[in-house]
């Protein structure tokens, strides 16, 4: 679309006229000139596939510069009687009520003023324009245009917004922008003349504010000259130093794996995030509650405002939700056993319905046992008395080792802003240094590190990044949120190491996770996808939100597993007490829809499952 920008076409009373040629500034012929500032544009966000995503497009007001009223409003004020309790803001409604009636006349409408919003405005706002009416026509700003004179205080304000074509989608990933009031620009002529502001859109969130200073537009200017009435002299302005927009930005999200997601999301209350295993692109960041964008542009309203903060839809949960990682933590305790010879395709251990650590029983979560279990069966139906006896074999400091080995611990330095700082892998050090009133570490503390629970905090971003790093066989992963096919191994996995497992460690462990996939507690992953191999781990973990006992239902993983392209990390938050609400019921069909979609964007990476044995 062509480029849009706000302009205020005001007149150049009490000002000196600008040579501008050679920057003279001649005294004897005043009150001509007027500089308007333009701001430029925004430049848009595209999705992966040069999809637009965020852009921009014409908002037409009526606005009126209330810091051009002062000898009016004092006039007001004197006609207002002395016993008016609130004689000032009685002076002010009936000035601005003058103008309002006059636009009305003018444009054939019928709108009231806000009496509470004109008194907030005065109050706070008196450098930025009261808007009057808003949402013009192109027909009713024409014909406004021609009617008023450019000296008025009241005049047309013509604004490139934003634009959010799909409303809420990637609400949390896209982000909204905010503005102020730009009064200065060195790159349009005319510094000597009075000058009227524009206001300009800055980046607030999301994409938008992690890469503003592309996006942003450069602002222009015009300068015109007005007779001593204030209206224009000239149909033209008489220089004139165009807005450019800003530079567009083409981010790694798949606009119809975004969609698929949430839809598949539902209502539910959580996060995800989807990567390339082997770029780090996000592919998909979804956060519910959501709000949608276009309320947010060109301004936040109170009423939004509290909207967003009342069903607490301003926190992205993907980057910032943290939440014990349950049973999907059973990898790492895996993979930190496997490395220090602790476990191997050997190790059984009996797994009954209640497993003693010191004078308490620790319950298995079927409630009956599972009898002798393996890890790949372990994995396969998520046994937690098997994982007890695992953790109390390799020791808490192994496991957090591990953990902080893959990132678990630190932000995962994605280029979005406010990614969060508070992830928890504890140990017994860390207890003593920040729980020292619930005693030193004990038993009960390793055995319920081990399924994913105690104190751990982590994103689902971070699950995301551990599993595509453990899909690569590596440490680490750095994601990020811009599209670059060219992007280096190094840029991917910067400070990661090799995992360190054996070949036959490795596919111990990605038998287990296949088994979750096909026949064990992600099963219903399987259904979407028959013809895939799934790696995938589920979770179930109790935790304390706002003072209630909330569970957070996880599956994460990895596809296909022999030429892994996808990662998936998905939570989902619920407080439902049955037995329903757990990782593969609840998260399984999320990433069975979300593998649904890709696979069919990309048939040629389908592989037929092996055969995989149930070996109950």
């Amino acid at each position: 679309m062509a480029a849009v920008c706000f302009s205020i076409l005001l007149g150049g009373l009490g000002v000196q006229q600008l040579w501008l040629n050679d920057n003279y500034v001649h005294d004897e012929q005043r009150q001509i000139l007027s500089r308007v500032l333009l701001a430029g544009p925004r430049g848009d966000i595209l999705d992966r596939q040069g999809r637009l995503l965020v852009g921009n497009h014409a908002r037409y007001s009526v606005v009126l510069y209330a810091n051009e009223l002062r000898d009016a409003l004092r006039e007001e004020y004197k006609n207002v009687p002395k016993t008016d309790p609130d004689r000032q803001n009685t002076a002010r409604l009936q000035v601005v009520q003058r103008f309002l009636d006059r636009a009305n006349a003018l444009l054939g409408r019928n709108e009231t003023l806000n009496a509470e919003a004109i008194k907030r405005h005065f109050a706070q706002n008196l450098s930025q324009p009261l808007t009057l009416i808003s949402n013009l026509s192109p027909e009713e700003y024409a014909r406004f245009n021609e009617e008023m004179p450019v000296v008025s205080p009241m005049q047309t304000a013509v604004e490139a917004v934003r634009y959010y074509p799909y409303g809420a989608l990637a609400a949390h990933t896209l982000g909204y922008v905010s503005r102020f009031e730009e009064t200065e620009a060195d790159n349009v002529p005319g510094n000597g003349l009075r000058t009227f502001s524009a206001f300009v859109q800055e980046g607030a969130t999301g994409v938008e504010r992690a890469y503003d200073e592309q996006l942003r537009g450069t602002t222009g200017g015009e300068i015109w000259v007005v007779d001593p009435s204030g209206y224009r002299s000239e149909p033209e302005p008489m220089d004139r130093q165009p807005p450019l927009q800003g530079n567009g930005i083409r981010s790694s999200l798949d606009l119809d794996l975004q969609r698929v997601a949430e839809v598949a999301m539902g209502n539910h209350t959580g996060g995800i995030a989807v990567l390339d295993v082997q770029t780090g692109e996000i592919l998909v960041m979804a956060s519910k509650p959501d709000y949608d964008l276009n309320d947010t542009s060109p301004y936040i309203s109170d009423a939004t405002g509290l909207d967003i903060a009342t069903r607490e839809a301003g926190l992205n949960r993907a980057l910032k939700g943290l939440y014990p990682p349950g049973s999907s933590f059973k990898l790492i305790v895996s993979i930190a056993g496997l490395r220090a010879g602790l476990l191997d395709a050997d190790t059984v251990f009996e797994c009954p319905a209640k497993f003693p650590v010191g004078n308490k029983f620790f319950d298995e979560h079927d409630g009956v046992g599972f009898g002798t279990v393996d890890l790949p069966k372990a994995l396969q139906v998520s046994s937690n008395v098997f994982f007890y006896q695992a953790g109390l074999k390799i020791g808490p400091n192994l496991i957090a080792d591990e953990a902080r080995r893959f990132g678990l611990n630190e932000p995962t330095d994605v280029d979005l802003p406010s990614e969060t700082l508070s992830m928890i892998v504890p140990d017994p050090a860390w207890k003593k240094a920040h729980r020292p009133l619930d005693g030193p570490w004990s038993g009960g503390d390793t055995v319920m590190l081990a399924i994913g629970q105690s104190f751990l905090r982590v994103t689902p971003l971070q699950m995301a990044c551990f599993v595509a790093s453990l899909a690569r066989d590596e440490t680490r992963t750095i994601p990020t949120i811009l599209f670059n096919p060219n992007r280096s191994h190094d840029e991917v996995s910067k400070g990661a190491e090799p995992i360190g497992m054996t070949p036959a460690e490795r596919a111990l462990l990605l038998q287990g996770m296949e088994r979750v996939s096909t026949i064990g507690t992600g099963r219903l992953i399987h259904n979407d996808v028959p013809e895939v191999r799934v790696a995938a781990k589920t979770g179930t973990a109790q935790y304390y939100s706002h003072k209630f006992e909330t569970t957070a239902a996880w599956c994460v993983g990895f596809a296909p597993l022999d030429n892994p392209r996808i990662a998936f990390a998905v939570v989902i938050e619920g407080t439902d007490p049955h037995d329903n609400f757990h990782g593969g019921a609840v998260a399984g069909p999320i990433v069975g829809a979300i593998l649904k979609e890709y696979f069919q964007q990309h048939p040629e990476l389908k592989t037929q499952n092996a055969e995989v044995k149930n070996q109950n």
